[in-house]
């Protein structure tokens, strides 16, 4: 089979591969406690100094609600489920949703005072394992 010899390949073409001019923002954010990027897993960074990766493979279900002034992201994997509180997190449940965030990590309460007030801020992440039967533990 013969080679197209006109054909260039270009990458200023695709915009996830061009790489940012000085000054011009990234594709992707960065806040307080998280960093947005395409990954197959989700890094938790938890108070206590543990690290958890999670697989996006893994997700079988997530859903964002809202109760009494919190938000909470529940996901729902085959091993784990995981619990995130804290405000103004639909953001991060859309980030989810395209599997398009690389970690996210507790806060202190006493970081909410120099959080942006339209960045999310996660005041606790639970990360409860589930036994083979299905029941948590």
């Amino acid at each position: 089979m013969e080679s197209n010899r006109h054909y260039k390949f270009r990458v200023d073409n695709y915009p996830l591969m061009k790489q940012p001019n000085e000054g011009q923002e990234l594709y992707f954010g960065e806040g307080l406690n998280y960093k947005t990027g395409k990954g197959l897993a989700l890094d938790l960074y938890l108070k206590d100094g543990s690290r958890h990766l999670i697989h996006y493979s893994y997700l079988i279900y997530a859903e964002f609600e809202t109760k009494n002034n919190l938000q909470l992201v529940k996901m729902f994997q085959t091993t784990h489920m995981i619990i995130i509180k804290g405000y103004r997190l639909e953001v991060l449940y859309e980030k989810i949703k395209g599997h398009n965030l690389e970690y996210i990590k507790e806060s202190n309460p006493t970081e909410i005072a120099i959080a942006d007030d339209n960045e999310p801020f996660i005041s606790e992440i639970e990360l409860d394992w589930r036994s083979k039967s299905g029941t948590e533990k």
